[in-house]
């Protein structure tokens, strides 16, 4: 008949660290300078509100023609997602090409490597930071 091994206290639970996949960040950089490296989906306007909690990132526009509520934008998944919140002016990609393609309101669309945004008369850069 064999001993049986020690295994000590079978009660006892070993604590390991956790290992979570690292946040994905997104650098907002607007024409004018002002930028902000978020974690999390952010709504962009003139005085945003977000009833989801999303990050809220303001972009000064003296001329009014972003809206206050203007654009989401989630880097969350793999994927940027970009949508027009039915703002007054709407949104548009700006690819590196030169060749442009319009929000359509409400509808959530892939931001391409190296595009840029138009919201009104404004101009705003989005990237992944490492």
């Amino acid at each position: 008949m064999s001993v049986p091994e020690d295994l000590g206290d079978l009660e006892a639970t070993r604590i390991s660290p956790a290992h979570l996949p690292p946040a994905k960040k997104v650098r907002l950089t607007t024409d004018d300078g002002a930028e902000r490296v978020v974690e999390k989906a952010v709504v962009v306007g003139r005085n945003p509100s977000s009833p989801s909690g999303e990050v809220l990132f303001v972009m000064k526009d003296d001329t009014r023609s972003v809206s206050k509520t203007h654009l989401r934008i989630d880097g969350t998944g793999e994927e940027l997602l970009v949508t027009d919140l039915g703002s007054t002016n709407g949104s548009t990609i700006l690819r590196e090409d030169g060749s442009r393609e319009n929000l359509v309101p409400e509808t959530p669309m892939v931001l391409p490597a190296g595009a840029r945004l138009t919201l009104g008369d404004r101009t705003l850069s989005v990237e992944r930071v490492q």
